[in-house]
């Protein structure tokens, strides 16, 4: 069954788009758009804990989505929620609170060009792995180079001698913020391969995650210094941008591709995130990537286009 309010991403439009291959595309529109994140968190200043920015985004994209999934038929699924695909869906909440939080604080402690390209770099391992743990995919040998070859490229991007000063609480952020994604990519296309409306997919899980995020809304909102900050028409800009643009859009376009990639190469395509971050990092905030790190982003950017060729869709389980 379609939702109404899915019509422009993700319905008939996208048919004819998939005949020519699209979902690649899709994915790299949405990850595009979820690297305007680190460069937002820096727009609202450090005077808004990366914990309250990660709660915001999350609360905010939930209210949009559900706004979406209320303009449908819910009867299809209160009928899911009762089965396996309920629980599978808490997970996946659970794993999208746990991104919306680390990600900002590893982005917050490593820059927004090195924090991003760690957190949502190390998601491909993260998903390679818990896809073939699951036994939901078969990583083919050109997919695992092409990993690989993004892994190499992180590696040159996060060397303390390519003027990068490492945190170490950062960098675990940004890994657990890697883990966390790829558990939610597996999860959700395990989701659409079972039937799963693609909305659903999305709404459901940002509910759960707006849920468990609203402790932390307002305990960070109490504890600013001057609440009224986030009530400044550029804060407010920069809230609604995340939390609607960089996150509910982001994710319905990712989601709308994901059913025709598989899990390992749809997280190598969403590199695109942290090669925008780098590029918003350097052209807009002044961040400096040395030599080694400048190669670091180009082998990256090699490594997201071979996945976008290698992506077939044969790869993928049907979804409907």
């Amino acid at each position: 069954m379609r939702l109404r309010g899915e019509r422009d991403l993700l319905s008939a439009d996208l048919r004819a788009a998939r005949t020519l291959g699209a979902g690649p595309l899709l994915v790299l529109l949405g990850a595009s758009l979820w690297g305007t994140a680190g460069a937002s968190q820096a727009l609202l200043g450090p005077g808004v804990p990366s914990a309250l920015v990660g709660a915001l985004r999350t609360v905010v994209a939930a209210i949009v989505l559900g706004v979406l999934v209320l303009r449908g038929s819910r009867a299809a699924l209160s009928d899911r929620l009762r089965s396996r695909t309920g629980a599978l869906l808490l997970v996946a909440g659970v794993s999208v609170a746990a991104y919306q939080v680390t990600f900002f604080i590893g982005v917050r402690a490593l820059g927004i060009a090195v924090g991003t390209i760690l957190a949502v770099g190390s998601a491909p391992l993260f998903a390679g792995a818990l896809g073939v743990l699951t036994g939901t995919e078969r990583p083919t040998r050109a997919r695992v180079a092409t990993t690989l070859l993004a892994v190499a490229g992180l590696a040159a991007l996060v060397r303390p001698d390519a003027g990068v000063t490492l945190d170490v609480a950062g960098v675990v952020a940004a890994l657990t913020a890697g883990l966390s994604f790829g558990g939610y990519t597996v999860l959700a296309r395990a989701l659409l391969a079972d039937g799963l409306r693609r909305i659903d997919t999305v709404a459901v899980p940002f509910g759960v995650a707006g849920l468990l995020l609203l402790p932390v809304l307002a305990r960070g909102i109490a504890g600013l210094d001057d609440p009224t900050l986030l009530l400044a028409p550029r804060s407010l800009a920069v809230v609604l941008w995340l939390g609607a643009g960089a996150t509910a859009v982001g994710y319905l376009l990712f989601i709308a591709g994901l059913r025709d990639v598989a899990a390992l190469a749809a997280t190598t395509l969403v590199l695109a995130e942290p090669l925008t971050a780098t590029l918003l990092g350097v052209l807009a905030f002044d961040e400096r990537l040395g030599p080694v790190a400048m190669l670091g982003a180009a082998v990256v950017g090699v490594a997201l286009l071979l996945a976008a060729r290698t992506t077939r869709r044969s790869d993928t389980a049907p979804a409907r």
